[in-house]
């Protein structure tokens, strides 16, 4: 087999694994709106991003060395984006894992599929 054969005929196993894992992921986004769900982790996540802030803020404050003023403000910010990004990925799990799963199913199938036309199986 050629070198350019080979290279087209693994771009095409990569597309069909890549358009295998977008099926399984959109086949559980049909069934369960995932706009929905993380509109609902975002609003979740709220608290946890206020809670991050002022903790960032008040160690920093706390700290040995006296901060200036803005460089306090940018931690408090750090800890509300690390705060607001735990409680989406706590609360979306669920979904996120399910989609994972989904599209790893399809991904296999794929795998496996491509593996029988390498290496054909003859029971005769």
């Amino acid at each position: 087999m050629k070198l350019q054969e080979w290279l087209k005929s693994e771009l095409e196993y990569s597309h069909d694994l890549v358009n295998s894992a977008v099926l399984g992921a959109r086949r559980v986004i049909a069934d369960e709106p995932a706009s929905e769900v993380f509109t609902n982790a975002a609003l979740n996540s709220l608290p946890l991003a206020a809670m991050g802030a002022c903790v960032v803020t008040l160690a920093a404050h706390r700290g040995r060395k006296r901060m200036s003023s803005r460089t306090e403000l940018l931690f408090g910010l750090a800890g509300a984006v690390l705060g607001f990004s735990a409680g989406i990925a706590l609360r979306a799990r669920p979904v996120v894992e399910e989609i994972a799963h989904e599209a790893v199913h399809n991904i296999n199938g794929v795998r496996e599929a491509h593996w029988l036309e390498r290496h054909p199986i003859d029971y005769a």
